[in-house]
């Protein structure tokens, strides 16, 4: 595996330096002997801790998440009823439905707020993208959810590593695009109906492009819980491609990282690319982070949205700026 390259890359300075570190994990044979003790030992980038150290998640979102009259029929299937993924170390929270972990419960957090504002059922999508891929955990949730179409992850190669180690220790086969056959453009050939895919951001986007060619936008999601504001500009532009073929796009994000203004960009982007005639969107605080915010945005001719006080989602959590000229439906689908 080439070395780090921030330039190559196109990392912001923080991704940079942990990038470094876990590449050098992985080219070390005592680090891979060690890497099932990946949350024991504190390695970087640390997922697991950022869910356990974010406010509200083993206690208002959990409580929210029972709450729901849906839980039982809906969400306990990848909540309490699920098998616990990844590192066994990671801190359980225990109620008498059962037992959680906080990266779950930000997940289903997330997706369940997709539910209600956009009134999408998870169940019936036929196709994922997920920019940044985080440790797998978003794969898993939305595989026990009951999703079974095609996950596209898209990220860099160390992660891609992690994300297939973490997935098939959790028994979730996932696949290298790399590592698909190959057809006689060398390109590697669509994955099947179903399955994950683990594809390289450096590779051209009309690779990843392939994996979409019978994608419907009513059914398929673009997500990237941070990882796309997070993301050098220069990475972004590969990923709209994708991004605009998905008629429903979930970002968490804020409004600066690494010196990049996030709201000035998504502000021209969305603009520019005609997102303001071809959607419907949303954009309001995150309940359980201070200065993070959802953008839900949903084509015209796939659903409406509707902003709802018990999402956080009302005119003063709003988002000041981003997509606040945006039409909004109030009318559910």
């Amino acid at each position: 595996m080439p070395p780090v390259s921030k330039l190559a890359w196109k990392l912001t300075d923080q991704w940079t330096k942990q990038l470094h570190l876990l590449l050098l994990r992985m080219q070390d044979p005592r680090d891979c002997l060690e890497f099932a003790r990946y949350h024991e030992n504190s390695w970087m980038p640390p997922f697991w801790k950022w869910a356990e150290a974010t406010p509200g998640l083993d206690s208002i979102a959990l409580e929210e998440l029972l709450a729901d009259p849906e839980y039982d029929s809906y969400y306990s299937h990848a909540a309490s009823g699920a098998p616990l993924y990844g590192s066994p170390a990671v801190e359980t929270v225990w109620r008498p439905q059962g037992r959680f972990r906080r990266k779950r419960i930000q997940e289903l957090q997330h997706f369940r707020i997709l539910r209600r504002a956009a009134g999408i059922d998870l169940r019936s999508l036929t196709h994922v993208v997920e920019f940044g891929g985080g440790v797998g955990e978003t794969v898993a949730a939305l595989s026990d959810l009951g999703f079974s179409g095609r996950h596209l992850v898209i990220d860099l190669p160390p992660m891609l590593l992690l994300q297939r180690y973490w997935l098939r220790y959790s028994g979730l086969p996932a696949y290298l695009a790399k590592d698909l056959p190959r057809n006689n453009s060398q390109d590697e050939r669509p994955l099947g109906r179903t399955g994950v895919l683990l594809h390289s951001a450096l590779a051209a986007p009309h690779a990843a492009l392939r994996h979409l060619a019978d994608a419907k936008p009513e059914t398929s999601l673009f997500v990237a819980f941070w990882s796309f504001t997070e993301a050098d500009p220069g990475a972004r532009e590969k990923v709209w491609p994708l991004l605009e073929r998905c008629g429903i796009v979930m970002l968490t994000f804020g409004n600066i990282f690494d010196g990049v203004d996030n709201v000035a960009y998504l502000q021209k982007e969305l603009s520019s690319r005609g997102f303001d005639e071809s959607h419907h969107a949303l954009s309001w605080h995150l309940a359980s982070s201070t200065g993070h915010y959802y953008m839900i945005a949903v084509r015209k001719e796939v659903g409406s949205l509707t902003c709802l006080p018990e999402l956080n989602c009302h005119n003063t959590t709003r988002h000041a700026r981003v997509v606040r000229w945006f039409s909004l439906s109030d009318a559910r689908r």
